[in-house]
């Protein structure tokens, strides 16, 4: 088996886990095992909690260890830039060091009220619920995460949140603002952030 990585190791992107999901519908095509997609995911969640996911596409809520996935409206469309730094963590360390006793309500997103504001289709409103648990864990043992979202917020982005247990960074924007997203690329890679941005990608949402 020849894997062809393309997302950074260590990265907070579930790279790994998307890998370990293509290795299974590969084998289960390869083989002509037929084994349904549920089948897949309680094999797959033995190995890792984000495989489940990742052996689907579009957006789902996750719940239980991973195991749990119920099929959610994807992002309306938008322009999405990632940016990943020059340095990676490790997600065991931020784990470790997250202490939820210590979270308070405001700063626990809503789930539900995500979900009703996805079924909207209001990318604005999405916007204003968005969060992410992990980051102040890894913005206190990476300041540089913190100036990566708050340069992508000064340039407009409606959104700027850490990806998974980081240190990537994405900025969601409006759809129109793709010929923007190039210019704010080149800005990072020429700027004073170019010896601190690894890479940074212009994506969209997939269904």
């Amino acid at each position: 088996l020849r894997l062809m990585k393309r997302l950074p190791v260590a990265a907070g992107m579930a790279g790994g886990s998307a890998d370990a999901a293509a290795v299974f519908h590969g084998i289960n095509q390869l083989f002509h095992l037929n084994l349904s997609t549920e089948e897949l995911e309680k094999r797959a969640v033995k190995l890792g909690a984000d495989i489940p996911f990742c052996l689907h596409k579009g957006c789902y809520l996750s719940e239980g260890i991973g195991e749990k996935l119920k099929k959610l409206p994807t992002l309306p469309p938008c322009t999405i830039i990632l940016v990943k730094p020059a340095f990676s963590l490790s997600t065991k360390l931020i784990y470790e060091n997250l202490h939820l006793e210590n979270l308070t309500d405001k700063e626990h997103p809503e789930v539900d009220d995500m979900i009703e504001k996805l079924e909207s289709g209001d990318l604005e409103e999405i916007c204003k619920l968005g969060g992410n648990l992990l980051e102040k864990v890894s913005i206190s043992l990476r300041p540089e995460i913190q100036a990566i979202k708050d340069f992508l917020i000064k340039e407009g982005a409606l959104l700027s949140l850490m990806s998974g247990s980081g240190p990537t960074v994405f900025g969601i924007f409006p759809e129109e603002d793709k010929a923007k997203a190039e210019k704010i690329l080149q800005g990072l890679r020429s700027g004073e952030y170019k010896d601190l941005i690894e890479n940074a990608w212009i994506t969209e949402a997939y269904a």
